[in-house]
């Protein structure tokens, strides 16, 4: 392989925790959608860099250091190259109680480690688009709040899709409002799961959030406008 030549690959593993385990409301009750941990891998024939992705509150060190230990036995990525996220859904398992370490590490650790192994010849293409209304700074209503939405696309040199990584700045909090006492990965789930839908369900859709720290939705919209938000951040113009 030359130097510029790009492969990459992508993969996603299920994490969903079990009904009864705690959340920031209580015990969970039912399962909206599924939470993933998702990996995107890339390498142009000099490096090998990796972006984790994950329908959780947050992912602590522990978790960090112990997956990337685990990846760079099994694959070239040096662990220093993995970009770990959370979308912070606020309709997650609380990380330190509700998911057990292990678990996550190994799942994470084989999103991945099987990211790595499905590398392909592939090329990268980036865009931005807005969506308008959807998110309000909390503490001040007439503040900023950054409406573009990010998306990278990587695909074979065919044109197959691989993965789409999403970017936008909001607390994944739509059904938290309510007090939610169902297990979901919010609006960025729906978001990517439509992106997922829409390319034939092959494709590896990602969320990573933007600097949400005092951005929330516009409002508490309930399960309709919640699926809606969702809709509205993939089709972003």
């Amino acid at each position: 392989m030359s130097s510029g030549e790009l492969l990459a690959g992508a993969a996603k593993v299920d994490v969903t925790p079990p009904i009864g385990r705690g959340s920031q409301y209580g015990k969970t009750t039912e399962i909206d959608l599924p939470l993933y941990t998702k990996a995107l891998v890339l390498n142009n024939g000099e490096e090998t860099v990796a972006i984790n992705t994950n329908d959780l509150i947050f992912i602590d060190r522990e978790t960090v250091v112990e997956v990337r230990k685990n990846v760079e036995k099994r694959t070239d990525i040096p662990g220093k190259n993995i970009l770990f996220c959370a979308s912070h859904t606020h309709e997650g398992p609380v990380t330190y109680q509700g998911i057990k370490p292990d678990y996550l590490i190994d799942r994470v650790s084989e999103a991945l480690c099987e990211a790595w192994h499905k590398m392909v010849q592939a090329r990268i293409g980036a865009a931005q688009g807005k969506v308008v209304g959807l998110s309000i700074n909390r503490r001040n209503p007439y503040g900023p709040a950054d409406p573009e939405v990010g998306v990278v696309k990587v695909e074979t040199v065919n044109g197959k899709p691989i993965a789409i990584l999403l970017n936008f700045a909001c607390h994944g909090v739509v059904l938290g409002h309510n007090k939610y006492h169902g297990i979901s990965p919010d609006y960025p789930g729906h978001a990517t799961k439509g992106v997922e839908d829409l390319l034939g369900g092959k494709t590896v859709a990602l969320f990573a959030n933007g600097p949400c720290g005092n951005i929330n939705p516009y409002t508490s919209i309930g399960y309709t406008g919640f699926t809606n938000m969702g809709g509205t951040v993939e089709d972003a113009d």
